[in-house]
């Protein structure tokens, strides 16, 4: 009987259920060309199914490992996807452990154990590898719910609110303040609220746990067409200032290969590499709080060369210490 799922998902059927098929075999199965069979195959390791191919005369022949495959059971989760649920529901158990829904979501892994089946059909065990994995909780102190779930509708239907609204770095209590949320993020372990904010008429953070109290508005907001959360985050090396920096370091030999191996911001990029095996760094950043702090924590293996700004704090940081051991000697 005719369907009407693609190849690709009927071909991806199969080798879950445990089919080893050739290209001919597979396309009589499906009543499709075997032209059709190779597309299908090529677009289901494109998705990052680990298809396993070999020849066998001048065809290939499909299969998938043990991992892959639905249990005899007939549960419908392979191995290597219940290996992903648990390693990604323990990091979202730590992510999530401020908001209210850390709740709700160690009712869904509870529910999840109750669906896989009690006879030794995996090699891992479900109720110990949650054991074996560790992400660090989010620094966060618990965030009011009510607070949560307004701010979380409020961008859903794009409502205005105004906000009474605790200035931490300046304490300072900002009542009313009217703003646009747009997006629910989580920056250096803190969740926050981006919003547009009508005072500074501009993109600006609030930390949920400093939000107070929150009026909805009746009137409705159209996000800014240039905003993207992505660029908004990633840009950030801290809280955001308004200014942006190009940042350009100097990083010693010894310490080179940290830099090429990881990439400590979004934006780095290696300008140059020199015979010694120093390295030239930039970062397109907002703000130098974090960026500051960063640079010394790696001593004397890196330098700031630009800018002049970032450059002059940290040699006063480095001479007020100086000066505070020969204070001491």
């Amino acid at each position: 009987m005719p369907t009407s799922k693609p190849a690709h998902e009927q071909l991806e059927h199969l080798l879950r259920t445990g089919h080893v098929l050739t290209t001919r075999e597979a396309a009589d199965r499906l009543n499709v060309s075997t032209r059709t069979i190779l597309r299908a195959a090529k677009k289901l390791e494109g998705r990052g199914l680990p298809v396993e191919t070999t020849h066998v005369g001048n065809m290939n022949q499909y299969a998938l490992s043990e991992a892959e495959r639905y249990p005899e059971s007939g549960d419908r989760y392979t191995e290597n996807q219940l290996l992903a649920l648990i390693v990604a529901i323990e990091a979202g158990r730590s992510l999530l452990r401020p908001t209210p829904l850390t709740a709700p979501l160690k009712a869904v892994y509870d529910d999840l154990m109750t669906r896989i089946p009690e006879q030794n059909v995996f090699t891992l065990d479900p109720n110990e590898e949650s054991s074996r994995w560790y992400f660090q909780e989010a620094r966060s102190v618990p965030i009011d719910p009510d607070i949560f779930e307004t701010v979380r509708q409020a961008i859903h239907e794009q409502r205005t609110i105004s906000i009474d609204y605790m200035n931490a770095s300046r304490q300072t209590r900002n009542k009313g303040r009217v703003i646009d949320p747009l997006v629910i993020g989580t920056q250096n372990g803190a969740w926050l609220c981006v919003a547009y904010c009508h005072m500074r008429e501009d993109i600006r953070d609030f930390n949920l746990v400093d939000i107070q109290s929150i009026e909805v508005h009746d009137t409705h907001f159209e996000p800014p067409e240039d905003f993207d959360p992505i660029l908004h985050f990633d840009k950030r090396f801290g809280a955001t200032t308004g200014e942006s920096y190009l940042v350009r370091i100097r990083v010693a030999p010894e310490v080179a290969g940290y830099f090429r191996r990881k990439k400590y911001h979004p934006t780095q990029q290696v300008d140059h590499e020199g015979s010694d095996g120093h390295l030239i760094v930039s970062y397109d950043v907002e703000g130098l709080k974090d960026m500051h702090s960063w640079i010394r924590s790696w001593g004397p293996a890196v330098t700031v060369l630009e800018p002049e700004k970032l450059a002059q704090q940290i040699q006063e940081d480095a001479e007020a210490v100086a000066a505070q051991y020969a204070s001491q000697a």
